[in-house]
């Protein structure tokens, strides 16, 4: 978790869906955060307007922030069944994550696969991210091919039980969205080994649940706070199961879009901030 006034947050890429790169980067710092991540598209759309990996970096060290997560990794199981352009979103992935230095490969599969081949290619997909200088942390979706916490902490499991030592392991991504819409029971959160997390992902959720889920959860998430989601609860009990991790703001909005980025991660800073005070948590660094 983090200290109340928040050194360590990062503002995750889909919290700013509609930033450039340079709005991002200012975006963040001027509301406080110190790490932000970058997605896929996100990074090729700088790369389309001129930037180049130098100039990009320059404007992290200008204003003092890490690129700290790089999203999505999503065709990592059995690869070979996806064509060369899905493939090659999975290797930009790797080589941001080089590139910046970033801490962490969020992973994620949307597509139905047998169970031996989500932890074969979990497994390379660990081995890449640990060449690249990152830990890979797997997200659980209800709407995903990995639908529950069960099956995601079975995976992370069965992959880091014969690494070697000193060798990189997976992690879990918890994000309160997730969590809450997929009713998962505070007694499996309890039951994580404390090294099995590697991020922690905070937004909100609305009163009553829509019919359609995959459509709340990429545009109508709310700010930490502001939602229905006992939050509190969720960070406190990570701590008394001695679950500590990095927290991400990732809130996926509409509403949000159509602000300044500048407006959206000063808010999403602050709102961050008054739960973490709330719920009296102390946290490690990006």
């Amino acid at each position: 978790m983090t200290t109340t006034d928040a050194p360590g947050l990062t503002l995750s890429a889909l919290t700013l869906r509609t930033a450039s790169f340079g709005e991002r980067v200012r975006a963040a710092a001027q509301a406080g955060f110190t790490g932000i991540g970058l997605a896929v598209h996100q990074y090729r759309q700088a790369r389309e307007e001129g930037w180049t990996d130098a100039r990009m970096a320059a404007l992290l060290t200008e204003y003092g922030v890490r690129l700290t997560e790089v999203e999505l990794l999503r065709h990592w199981a059995r690869p070979q069944r996806y064509d060369e352009r899905r493939r090659s979103e999975d290797d930009t992935v790797f080589h941001i994550a080089e590139t910046f230095g970033a801490r962490r490969v969020n992973a994620g599969m949307f597509d139905e696969h047998p169970y031996q081949d989500l932890v074969d290619g979990l497994r390379t997909a660990t081995e890449r991210a640990e060449r690249a200088g990152a830990v890979l942390g797997l997200e659980f979706m209800p709407f995903s091919g990995i639908r529950d916490l069960n099956l995601a902490a079975r995976l992370v499991a069965a992959v880091r039980a014969p690494r070697p030592a000193g060798a990189a392991s997976p992690g879990l991504i918890l994000d309160a969205w997730h969590l809450t819409r997929g009713r998962t029971r505070p007694e499996e959160i309890a039951a994580l080994p404390p090294g099995a997390v590697v991020n922690v992902q905070l937004d909100d959720v609305l009163p009553t649940p829509l019919s359609d889920t995959l459509h709340e959860a990429r545009h109508q998430r709310q700010l930490p706070g502001e939602g229905a989601a006992d939050l509190t609860g969720l960070l406190r009990l990570l701590r008394r199961a001695g679950i500590e991790a990095p927290v991400s703001v990732e809130v996926l909005s509409d509403d949000l879009d159509a602000r300044v980025p500048a407006e959206t991660a000063a808010r999403a800073y602050r709102t961050t901030c008054r739960v973490l005070a709330t719920a009296a948590v102390a946290a490690p660094a990006v």
